[in-house]
């Protein structure tokens, strides 16, 4: 995780659960987000969080002097390095409706749309870096719960949407609110539902992506 997720939501539909958020662009639903695209990411700027577009993915440069996106983060590594007192990046909340993950069975891949069991909408918790040209992000994961790693053993960070960003951020550096909001995984439930093979295709984008699939059954707790 997290190759793929989906975001149903307006921009009216997230001012409306996250009011202490300001937003300057429209948010169109999108049904199969992938890495390298445009997403919608909540940042703090100048004491406000705010609603803007990055690229879903920080440019890196590999061992092998490879170019490549950075589209997730373990938080392990981030603890280890205490990268933040590096100045190498910033905390960053990626709304989403549900993200994908793929049960392999054979050598078939069975997609699932996993969201929160109370709640349409969450954040995802992710990292920042602002260039002189553009901004980029990637999402922070750990060890998934009990329900996800039947299929995968990695889960984005998770926070619900009533969360209030400006007490709970405010009054803590970043390794602080990385550590609580790990520490607040074990209250998140997951639902998984298998959904249609079209999210297999970036190039597919509609909300029957969605739709359940009942061809197959899986055993979960």
């Amino acid at each position: 995780m997290c190759g793929r997720f989906n975001l149903s939501y307006t921009t009216s539909d997230l001012s409306a659960q996250l009011p202490h958020v300001l937003w300057d662009f429209e948010q169109i639903p999108s049904f199969n987000i992938a890495p390298s695209h445009q997403i919608t990411v909540i940042s703090e700027m100048a004491g406000e969080f705010r609603g803007s577009m990055m690229q879903w993915g920080i440019p890196i440069t590999t061992s092998e002097n490879r170019s490549v996106l950075m589209s997730n983060t373990r938080t392990e590594g981030i603890l280890e390095r205490d990268i933040w007192n590096k100045g190498t990046g910033r905390i960053c909340f990626i709304p989403a409706s549900g993200f994908y993950e793929w049960d392999k069975v054979s050598k078939e891949r069975i997609p699932y749309n996993v969201q929160l069991q109370e709640s349409g909408l969450f954040l995802m918790l992710g990292i920042f870096r602002e260039t002189s040209s553009f901004l980029s992000c990637s999402v922070l994961t750990c060890p998934a719960g009990a329900r996800l790693k039947k299929i995968h053993h990695r889960s984005p960070v998770i926070l619900t949407t009533d969360i209030d960003l400006k007490i709970e951020k405010s009054h803590m550096g970043e390794m602080d609110f990385l550590k609580k909001a790990l520490d607040y995984q074990s209250k998140i439930n997951l639902r998984l539902t298998k959904v249609s093979p079209k999210i297999n295709s970036v190039k597919n984008n509609t909300p029957d992506c969605l739709l359940e699939d009942n061809t197959q059954q899986m055993k979960l707790l």
